[in-house]
């Protein structure tokens, strides 16, 4: 159900750092998001805190390699349960972890295959490990779990 909250509050920030040395990139990131209605201080949108690092190679001025792993802490979601027909549902409590990694491939100037000219490839896997996880804003008996693992492929051309 959506309704309109009078008196909803948002309070969040993000806190990021990127290093680069040589052919290695490094960089972690913190979120905190919270949204309530400031008149009961209950949640409106449940959200957990979530720390991220990442590390990156490139063994050729044209091929990056990159790993990023992002951790979602234990979310305290207030209140933690609600009532629907008789039956007592709990939010999510759990914390978990998950691993993605990428490859990307800038194609050179090629006078026989303009179209690859400046064009860039990229390769992943999202969820490497196939970890199964509940967001902060589910219930802990939910079907809907998170994405698992998944491959994809693009291609991306400016012009």
């Amino acid at each position: 159900q959506y309704q309109n909250v009078d008196a909803a509050k948002r309070h969040g920030f993000e806190v990021s750092a990127d290093y680069k040395i040589g052919d290695f990139k490094f960089g972690t990131s913190f979120e905190r998001l919270k949204i309530y209605d400031s008149k009961t201080g209950e949640d409106i949108n449940h959200h957990a805190n979530k720390w991220q690092a990442k590390v990156g190679y490139s063994p050729l001025d044209n091929l990056d390699l990159n790993l990023k792993v992002s951790h979602w802490f234990k979310p305290h979601s207030n209140p933690a349960s609600y009532v629907s027909r008789g039956e007592t549902y709990y939010y999510t409590d759990k914390a978990f972890t998950i691993a993605d990694f990428k490859a990307n491939y800038t194609f050179k100037k090629n006078d026989k295959l303009p179209f690859l000219s400046g064009g860039k490839i990229g390769v992943g896997v999202n969820n490497i490990f196939d970890k199964q996880y509940i967001s902060a804003n589910r219930t802990r008996d939910t079907t809907m779990v998170g994405q698992g693992r998944s491959y994809w492929l693009d291609y991306e051309v400016k012009f």
